[in-house]
């Protein structure tokens, strides 16, 4: 049932072949094949898991209402009752090294799919970066949403098309110079391809001329209000502060940061990004289109790499 969905629903296409042809192939993105799943067995399960459960390094994070002296004694009966194990990370650099295709800017991509819905996926991708600076990844999470906007008014004012249309930059903490501003948008089929140049042409559009004021003001405005409240949720300092603040003590100084973070923004430094990253010839464009499925197939196809 996981692959027959891989193979004939648009928005699983795109989330499993469409991320792995933005990492180069790397097959970390998306799902192995069947034929690869189905072969592996309990025996290479247990390979892989036993070692992680014997000693390997751990880091326990717990945040939310409860009493430190208790808590630290459940945890010593328990987990500190366990046999001594790794005191560092694994050191993963050596294979961290994920590129985004550079031979794919500027190109189209598309992929057929197996199915009678009338539903397309559009996806506009402009290479960023990682999150290493993340004053820089915040200022790019700005410019993020004054795309959005514009590309919401043109979609469903201009073009008509009453659709939900997205934009986010997702920057990686995990490899090293990997990131991207990406435009999403589900459409109907035959729009595909103008709602992809669409997104692609106001990208260019924020590179030449940058944001307006007024732009800013209607992006960062709910961001600054957004982060106090942000701050208050069990889920922001347990999956962005604390898990894995050991290994990466960079979580917390970023913690540190982040209240006035947005206060320091401004308009000039989102139009400089804006120029660097969005230019029309360095954008990807991703289309997921239905196929109507042919007898005896049920395998989705993609074509190759073309030119505008």
């Amino acid at each position: 049932m996981l692959y027959n969905s891989l193979r004939q629903d648009v928005g699983n296409v795109l989330a499993n072949e469409g991320m792995r042809f933005l990492a180069d192939g790397d097959f970390r993105f998306g799902f192995p094949t069947q034929d690869q799943a189905e072969a592996l067995t309990m025996d290479d399960f247990r390979a892989w898991l036993a070692p992680i459960l014997k000693d390997s390094y751990m880091e326990i994070s717990i945040v939310g209402d409860f009493d430190p002296a208790a808590t630290e004694s459940a945890l010593a009966a328990t987990f500190g009752a366990l046999p001594v194990r790794a005191e560092k990370r694994t050191d993963y650099s050596s294979v961290l090294n994920v590129k985004f295709p550079v031979a794919a800017e500027g190109s189209v991509k598309t992929f057929q799919v197996p199915t009678v819905i009338p539903k397309a996926e559009v996806l506009t991708v402009w290479p960023t970066c990682d999150e290493t600076d993340i004053q820089r990844v915040r200022i790019l999470s700005v410019l993020a949403d004054v795309f959005s906007d514009r590309l919401r008014v043109e979609v469903r004012q201009k073009l008509g098309a009453a659709y939900s249309p997205d934009v986010a930059n997702e920057s990686s903490d995990t490899f090293p110079q990997y990131g991207f501003t990406l435009a999403e948008i589900s459409a109907d089929p035959k729009l595909a391809a103008d709602l992809a140049n669409q997104a692609r042409a106001i990208g260019d559009d924020l590179a030449k001329k940058g944001v307006t004021q007024e732009e800013f003001d209607r992006a960062i405005t709910p961001l600054r209000k957004s982060i106090v409240e942000y701050r208050r949720q069990n889920s922001y300092w347990l999956g962005r502060v604390m898990a894995g603040s050991q290994a990466f003590p960079v979580r917390l100084e970023r913690a540190r940061t982040l209240a006035t973070a947005y206060d320091q923004i401004t308009p000039d430094q989102v139009s400089a990004l804006a120029k660097e990253y969005l230019e029309a010839d360095r954008a990807v464009r991703i289309l997921v289109l239905p196929e109507a499925p042919a007898a005896t197939s049920s395998a989705s196809t993609s074509s190759g790499t073309n030119q505008p």
